[in-house]
């Protein structure tokens, strides 16, 4: 009986582990959070390529798939729609373009995110902050 009480504890944590676990390159290891949760708010544009961005930009992801940018308190006038890819990239289509980016995650917390893509051959770290 001893053994079973102390076996049930190490299988729920171990099941708690492994079924909560959504790892990207940098980050988190661990979270309760869905990746949806963590998403779903206003990102402002830290830097590119670890340079500092001195303009005012953020990126708004919305619970129902509509995404929107904001350059210096102008807003785009391009509608977009956001969705997750495979596990680990973040597409947005640009509805008057009819384009679609894909970047791959490589940080995303409540707080940070980080998007990797390429564009005209060249490799594009961006790194945002929560509003």
């Amino acid at each position: 009986m001893t053994k079973i009480k102390t076996l049930i504890p190490l299988m729920i944590a171990g099941i708690l582990l492994f079924s909560s676990c959504e790892t990207f390159e940098e980050g988190p290891n661990f979270t309760l959070t869905s990746k949806n949760a963590r998403l779903t708010r206003t990102w402002i544009l830290d830097s590119i390529n670890n340079s500092i961005v001195n303009d005012e930009i953020s990126w708004t992801f919305e619970k129902g798939g509509n995404h929107t940018k904001m350059y210096n308190g102008f807003e785009s006038n391009n509608p977009a729609i956001w969705s997750f890819g495979n596990d680990k990239t973040l597409e947005i289509y640009y509805i008057n373009d009819n384009m679609t980016e894909v970047y791959t995650i490589l940080k995303l917390t409540i707080t940070e995110m980080i998007l990797l893509t390429t564009q005209g051959g060249n490799e594009l770290r961006y790194a945002f902050k929560a509003e």
